[in-house]
């Protein structure tokens, strides 16, 4: 019985510390020029409908080196959405997110 309890220690041991961060393969997030880092997401596909200028609290662009330019909106309800930059109405939610 004791040796079973050991050897189901060992292994939990191994396990755990198997499961640990490996600081040799952590991701990084990359950085701009200026030491800021950069939105991790690119949009693929863009939301075809308006969004209510209500539900908005703020909105990010895509990082340039994405294949296609995007804004990012965060609703209230912490949810993103990508949009196209070249629509009217996102250009509107913009300038009426940015501050004054």
């Amino acid at each position: 019985m004791k040796a079973v309890l050991t050897f189901l220690l060992l292994v939990v041991s191994v396990a755990l510390a198997a499961g640990g961060p490996n600081p040799a393969t952590e991701l990084t997030q990359p950085k701009d020029q200026y030491g800021e880092p950069w939105p991790l997401y690119c949009c693929f596909d863009f939301t075809h409908r308006a969004l209510p200028l209500k539900i908005l609290k703020s909105f990010y662009y895509t990082n340039s080196n994405c294949s296609k330019p995007g804004v990012i909106f965060i609703t209230k309800q912490d949810k993103e959405i990508c949009a196209d930059p070249s629509e009217k109405w996102v250009q509107d939610r913009i300038r009426d997110l940015s501050p004054p």
